[in-house]
């Protein structure tokens, strides 16, 4: 099985990489790096099924969740394949994190609330497999839900006066 990083274990090799390879470079690559071990090594490799590579777009979005990439697709694109942006979403501090390695991530602020022309496009970026997309609450949203109950408590209470 391959596994999300894009490796598959060999009992004896070990960990190989295999993502973006054919089965039968796959086949020639593990059969490869087994020769170093086992003498004159057969293999029967078979592929089961396929998942495609997927980004996670969370937060303020109307539909949170995995999206499949079939093609070349940016933030944007991603977010509007997940309903797009709600009324609370901060569309100009949309967060990308994007793994490096088993240590690090990336992490890039995206200003996407500001592309109006196709000439602002350089603003966007190309997703890669993984990535994962937060697009946060804005913060008008955030204090409104203290201001309604603010607001009716000055209802429920007749004698509170405004200062």
């Amino acid at each position: 099985m391959v596994q999300p990083d894009g490796y598959i274990n060999v009992t004896v090799a070990g960990t190989i990489p295999v993502s973006g390879l054919t089965v039968d470079q796959a086949h020639d690559l593990i059969v490869d790096k087994e020769s170093t071990k086992l003498k004159d090594p057969e293999l029967t490799l078979v592929l089961e099924s396929f998942t495609h590579p997927y980004v996670v777009v969370a937060g303020q979005v109307a539909k949170p969740g995995e999206i499949e990439l079939k093609e070349n697709t940016s933030a944007l694109g991603a977010i509007l394949l997940a309903g797009g942006f709600t009324p609370n979403a901060k569309s100009n501090q949309v967060i990308l994190f994007r793994k490096m390695n088993d240590e690090f991530a990336e992490v890039k602020i995206l200003h996407l609330s500001r592309i109006h022309k196709t000439t602002q496009l350089e603003k966007d970026i190309a997703l890669q497999p993984g990535d994962m997309i937060l697009v946060p609450q804005d913060t008008i949203s955030n204090i409104e839900h203290y201001l309604r109950v603010a607001n009716v408590g000055m209802y429920m209470n007749p004698t509170a006066t405004i200062p």
